[in-house]
C-alpha cells in the first residue's frame, strides 16, 4: 500500500523531473540561437512550480549569454521579476553583479547593448582608457580640449541612441548640474545627438573607483563604514532639498576618491519636482536589487 507520504513524494519528483525538462529545451533553443522566452517558457509547468522554474530559467540565461560573451542586462529580466516579486531574492546576488540600471515601459524592455571599446572619434577629447561600461554605455577617462583638463566623459552606445537613452542622458546631466555639493559629481557639458551629433556627458573626473570594486578585500571598521554613510546621506539630503531624487542609490553610482571620500553620480534616473521623465503609475525605475519596496511595485507617487 502506498502511503500519503510516498504520493507526495513522487509528484515532488515528477514536477522536479518537468522543470529540469523545460530548462534542458531553454539551452537547447539558446544554443541554437532561437532566443526562448522566459515568459513563455514558465507555461509549460503549473502556476505552482513557476517561482522555482523562473529562478532556474534567469540563471540559466545569465550563464549562457555571459558564455556567449554578450552584455546581459537586468533589463532582460525586470519585467519577468516583476510578475514573480518572492524569486527576486533568490537571484538578487547575480542581478547585482550584472550592477545596470532598470527602466520598464510597459512590456518593451530596452534591448541588450554591444559593447565596443573602439575610442570614440570626437575631435574635443583624447579618450584614453575606460573607467566603466555597461548595457547603457562606456565612461571614458579622457582629456578635454576645449577645458584643458581632464574628465569624466560618458557615452552611449550607438545601438542605444533612441529618444528614451538620450532622455536619461539629459535628466542625468539636468539633474546634476542644478546640484553644486562636494560629494556630488560636477556636470561640466553635455551634448544631445540632435541632428546627427554625438550625444555625451561630459563630468568631473573623480580618481579612484566606485563603491563596489572599492570595498572589495576591505574591512572597515564601524566608524569609517558610518562615515561613508553619512557622507551619502547628506549629499542626497542637499539633493532632496533641491527637490531632486535620486532613485538609483546602489555602490556602482558611488565614487570613492583616492582619499576613501564617495561622491554621488549617475542621476539619469532621478526625479525632479518640476518634470519627471519616470513618473508613470507601475513603471519601474532603478536597480532591482537595491530598489525599496513601493519602487519595486511602480508606486512612483511614494518614491
Amino acid at each position: 500500500m502506498t502511503s500519503a507520504g510516498d504520493s507526495d513524494d513522487a509528484d515532488s519528483a515528477v514536477r522536479r523531473n518537468r522543470i529540469d525538462e523545460v530548462c534542458d529545451e531553454f539551452e537547447r533553443q539558446s544554443r541554437a540561437g532561437q532566443r526562448p522566452s522566459i515568459k513563455e517558457a514558465l507555461l509549460h509547468v503549473g502556476a505552482a512550480d513557476r517561482r522555482d522554474l523562473l529562478v532556474q530559467l534567469v540563471l540559466l540565461d545569465i550563464d549562457l549569454k555571459q558564455a556567449a560573451g554578450e552584455v546581459v542586462s537586468v533589463f532582460d529580466y525586470s519585467e519577468i521579476c516583476r510578475d514573480y516579486p518572492d524569486a527576486l531574492e533568490s537571484v538578487s546576488s547575480e542581478l547585482e553583479q550584472l550592477e545596470e540600471t532598470v527602466t520598464i515601459r510597459g512590456t518593451n524592455p530596452a534591448p541588450t547593448a554591444t559593447i565596443s571599446t573602439v575610442p570614440p572619434d570626437l575631435p574635443r577629447f583624447v579618450c584614453e582608457s575606460i573607467l566603466g561600461e555597461g548595457a547603457f554605455g562606456i565612461v571614458w577617462k579622457a582629456f578635454d580640449r576645449d577645458l584643458e583638463r581632464y574628465v569624466a566623459l560618458k557615452i552611449p552606445h550607438a545601438n542605444r541612441l533612441d529618444g528614451a537613452t538620450i532622455a536619461i542622458l539629459l535628466a542625468d546631466a539636468q539633474s546634476a548640474a542644478s546640484l553644486q555639493h562636494s560629494h556630488i559629481v560636477t556636470v561640466h557639458d553635455v551634448a544631445n545627438g540632435k541632428n546627427g551629433g554625438p550625444a555625451y556627458i561630459v563630468s568631473a573626473l573623480i580618481t579612484g573607483s566606485n563603491l563596489r570594486e572599492w570595498k572589495q578585500g576591505r574591512q572597515l571598521s564601524p566608524a569609517e563604514a558610518a562615515q561613508i554613510v553619512s557622507t551619502i546621506a547628506r549629499a542626497l539630503h542637499y539633493a532632496h532639498s533641491h527637490s531632486v531624487v535620486h532613485r538609483d542609490l546602489k555602490p556602482a553610482n558611488i565614487l570613492m576618491d583616492v582619499a576613501g571620500v564617495p561622491h554621488l553620480t549617475d542621476f539619469g534616473l532621478a526625479k525632479r519636482e518640476a518634470v519627471d521623465l519616470f513618473s508613470e503609475e507601475g513603471q519601474i525605475v532603478g536597480t532591482i536589487p537595491y530598489m525599496a519596496p513601493e519602487q519595486a511595485r511602480g508606486e512612483q507617487t511614494n518614491v
